[in-house]
């Protein structure tokens, strides 16, 4: 790069910011003035540059950010309706259970019940 190869070490270590002053104010050598006008366009362009994959990083990581939110969304959409099919099952298991204990309630009474009837004296 020209402008950066005739620029002596001590303006390039100014940076930008302070060569910019100095070219405003005027109180950049006039011999310098070129060179460094000429650097600072680079810079500014590499900054620019910079700065455009900069955004294109973060589009790219929200894309991948939308996506994967999209993801969550439909395995949470999956899981909800696997809960309420849980549920369902869960519900009828607990209707069955109910019912074996009634019936094994009753079970348990008539054995008790013949018990009892096989234990009275029994008349001929």
């Amino acid at each position: 790069m020209q402008g950066e190869q005739e620029l002596p070490d001590r303006i390039k270590e100014l940076g930008a910011t302070q060569v910019r002053a100095m070219l405003q104010s005027g109180e950049m050598a006039a011999a310098l003035i070129h060179p460094a006008s000429l650097w600072l366009a680079a810079q500014d362009r590499e900054s620019e540059r910079r700065s455009a994959e900069s955004i294109s990083e973060q589009i790219e990581i929200a894309r991948s950010a939308k996506d994967a939110a999209w993801d969550a969304a439909k395995s949470a959409r999956v899981s909800a309706t696997e809960a309420r099919e849980s549920n369902s099952i869960a519900r009828k298991a607990h209707s069955s259970a109910k019912m074996a204990n009634i019936i094994a309630a009753i079970s348990a009474s008539m054995a008790i019940g013949a018990l009892i009837i096989s234990l009275l004296p029994h008349h001929s």
